[in-house]
């Protein structure tokens, strides 16, 4: 078979990162197996041209649609590549990263493919065509997006009915796999990352590739037409996640991420909520006026919050001494201190720099803090939502 070139690149990762662990509940004891296969799309295939991470962004909104409507769907990979590289600045490789995949899907969404076809794209050139009408398309958006770390959490998705994004590191064995499956690339040279939709895994499926015998796997569809595989679809070990070189304990997998509904999913504990500039904020759905909105230093991008909203909302109690300009936060055994103007803070009476440092508002006079910093050290999760200008806490 024609060899598609392997053009994924992996993620940036940033303490800002929404990681799925943190936010969604577990389900209990995982069952031996679980399939979103008859969910999938038709197959497709991406040709010459290195679009993996759009392929994959597509079919999984696709088995995201089927599961919620129970309607067929067969979204565009071009339409989501063409916001892809329109926004990830990378400007020499039709590669591209599944962050930016994921972007792209909250932010411009996706189109059915009769409005922009995939044969209209000339692969190499980067250079496409204009979308006819596209102010006046039907699209399709996923609310939000979640990084995984483990198997478990890929599993968990799965039981949940969740398709997970991966992306791999591969050998050549990629392009020829052992009935169906593909294993470690272990002696051979790296050529690539290439991603794929997570839809199935086996606890108990066992499988020799190139003489080393593997228990379970996860079944990955394919962009490389039903000639490749299982008509389309290939099977990975466990190993493939778990793995790390000994020298220098490098993984063969480069990233996952799966969708988040905050409103649908089984959250970690209860939601507070509150808007960049705005006035009121919501306690698991009640609601709080702050004295003060949130807003984002100019400098450093970071959420301030008034003092009075963090004993409030999170359950602290929290104490302000004018002499000293300096701020106390107790939440049963925790313990922070700051002071105003100061990149370094105490927690539990060991110092901590933060990049950013609490302020007082020249207009109000309120006392404003590091959202994100004095949550995480009293045991609770910041996520925030860049397109809707929403925090949301879980506490």
């Amino acid at each position: 078979m024609m060899k598609t070139p392997l053009t994924l690149m992996k993620s940036p990762k940033d303490e800002r990162d929404w990681n799925y662990k943190e936010i969604v509940a577990t389900v209990g004891e995982l069952p031996k197996k679980c399939s979103l296969k008859e969910h999938c799309g038709r197959v497709r295939n991406q040709g010459k041209a290195g679009f993996c991470h759009s392929f994959t962004g597509a079919a999984v909104k696709n088995i995201q649609e089927k599961i919620e409507t129970g309607r067929e769907f067969d979204f565009s990979p071009l339409g989501l590549a063409k916001a892809v590289k329109t926004a990830d600045g990378i400007v020499h490789t039709e590669g591209s990263t599944l962050l930016e995949v994921c972007k792209a899907l909250q932010k411009d969404g996706v189109f059915e493919e009769g409005f922009y076809p995939y044969q209209t794209y000339q692969p190499g050139s980067l250079k496409f065509p204009d979308v006819p009408r596209e102010g006046d398309l039907p699209k399709y958006f996923i609310k939000n997006y979640a990084r995984l770390e483990t198997l478990e959490e890929m599993k968990a998705c799965i039981v949940q009915r969740k398709p997970v994004l991966l992306g791999i590191t591969c050998s050549e064995e990629i392009y020829e796999p052992t009935e169906g499956c593909v294993g470690l690339p272990i002696g051979s040279y790296m050529i690539g990352g290439h991603a794929m939709p997570v839809v199935s895994y086996d606890d108990e499926m066992q499988k020799t590739i190139r003489g080393k015998k593997y228990t379970g796997f996860f079944e990955c569809m394919n962009s490389w037409g039903e000639d490749y595989g299982n008509k389309g679809f290939v099977w990975l070990p466990y190993e493939y996640l778990t793995f790390r070189t000994a020298d220098y304990g490098m993984a063969m997998f480069m990233d996952m991420y799966t969708t988040v509904d905050l409103e649908n999913d089984n959250l970690k504990g209860t939601a507070v909520e509150l808007y960049l500039d705005g006035n009121v904020a919501y306690d698991d759905g009640k609601s709080i006026l702050l004295d003060q909105a949130p807003i984002a230093d100019r400098k450093t991008g970071r959420t301030l919050v008034p003092l009075r909203f963090v004993g409030e909302a999170l359950g602290a109690e929290v104490a302000w001494e004018k002499e000293t300009r300096k701020i106390t936060v107790v939440k049963g055994e925790d313990n922070i201190v700051l002071q105003i103007g100061q990149g370094m803070a105490m927690v539990n009476g060991q110092a901590k720099k933060i990049d950013q440092a609490p302020v007082i508002d020249q207009v109000t006079g309120r006392t404003l803090v590091p959202l994100r910093f004095v949550a995480k050290e009293l045991g609770c999760t910041v996520l925030w939502d860049g397109k809707r200008r929403k925090i949301t806490i879980l506490k």
